[in-house]
């Protein structure tokens, strides 16, 4: 497989990341009143540290899906861009309006590799923005763009991976405690939303 990333256009898609990091933080800091989120279903998913390494890996997986479509299918790429980076502009605009948070992260007293992994992820990100999750809309962006591509390296094995993988990179962000299931409930409805949405728009305009 040659790699090829000469396409202007589609380097240039690749600058919405660190723009929104950058919105994103200023987003996060900013000293406003949050409401808090809660849901009684989140006492019922058992904290488990060591969903600190599927969580951790969600921040190489998705650039790395986004690198690996773009050298390998444009129109997936693209298709990927647009879902994703409407739904990551749609949190930013939402927690703009509505600034929330979570109180759910319970107070962490061992002393292992796994819980000081939970530390540092709580001394970078504070449990605000949290609503719609962030993982959860860029995660099932790439799982659907993958599912629906035509690329033939992706058979149904494949595609079936990718979506047990998915699932596990959203629950950690449950399991560790980071995320309410109502943040990614609404993240998992916006990238839903959004992908069919565009997929509709698509299918009108080719016929």
């Amino acid at each position: 497989m040659s790699v090829n990333f000469k396409s202007p256009n589609k380097v240039y898609l690749l600058l919405f990341v660190p723009v929104y990091l950058i919105l994103f933080f200023i987003i996060d800091t900013l000293p406003v009143a949050h409401s808090i989120i809660s849901c009684a279903v989140d006492a019922y998913i058992p904290y488990n540290r060591y969903m600190i390494i599927p969580y951790c890996i969600w921040f190489l997986w998705w650039p790395c899906w986004l690198l690996y479509l773009m050298s390998v299918s444009e129109a997936d790429f693209r298709k990927l861009c647009r879902t994703m980076y409407t739904g990551m502009a749609v949190c930013l605009l939402i927690q703009l309006i509505w600034p929330n948070g979570v109180s759910i992260r319970e107070d962490l007293v061992s002393t292992d590799i796994f819980t000081k992994g939970i530390q540092l992820i709580r001394s970078i990100d504070p449990p605000y923005c949290t609503c719609p999750s962030l993982l959860a809309v860029i995660s099932l962006s790439i799982a659907l763009t993958v599912n629906e591509s035509a690329i033939k390296d992706f058979s149904a094995t494949v595609k079936s991976y990718v979506w047990i993988i998915t699932m596990l990179l959203i629950y950690s962000a449950m399991g560790i405690k980071q995320q309410s299931i109502i943040n990614v409930a609404a993240g998992a409805l916006l990238a839903a939303g959004l992908h069919y949405m565009f997929r509709a728009f698509d299918r009108k305009h080719t016929l």
